[in-house]
């Protein structure tokens, strides 16, 4: 059965500020947050079909294929084609930053899966941890007014 996740955040930044840590062809932004040590593209460009591989601090290899583009061109979908090594199959992720009315924005992660190997629940506890991480490390990286260190 087909079950889902979704994680919502506000920033106080700007949506174009965010946004370059997500796009499809700018994963390497995300890099010195230490969520993964690479990311190697067969297709830069964001066009549907698009691949990209992701290599994690433990060594596995996540691929992601581009499919497809959300019309504010702030956002995109894509599916996890390697899925052996994780508990989870079909799956198909989500991410949107959206401009607020007062310059901020908002980031909305979401995914579909089916569990195997692992409850729902237990997906569901992890996917909001590691979505709340890299929130964090953006709003680190791009909101003013933030205490350093």
């Amino acid at each position: 059965m087909t079950e889902s996740a979704r994680v919502e955040a506000q920033l106080a930044a700007p949506a174009d500020a965010v946004w370059r840590f997500f796009r499809w062809d700018n994963l390497e932004a995300m890099l010195p947050g230490g969520f993964f040590t690479a990311v190697d593209y067969d297709k830069r460009a964001p066009v549907p079909g698009a691949t990209r591989t992701i290599t994690l601090a433990g060594g596995q290899k996540v691929v992601e294929r581009l499919e497809s583009l959300s019309p504010t061109g702030h956002g995109f979908r894509y599916r996890v084609l390697n899925l052996a090594d994780f508990p989870l199959a079909d799956y198909l992720g989500s991410v949107s930053v959206s401009p607020e009315e007062d310059g901020s924005c908002r980031i909305v992660f979401s995914c579909e899966f089916v569990p195997s190997r692992i409850s729902a629940a237990e997906w569901r506890e992890i996917y909001t941890a590691m979505q709340t991480a890299f929130i964090d490390f953006i709003r680190s990286q791009v909101e003013t007014g933030d205490a350093h260190g």
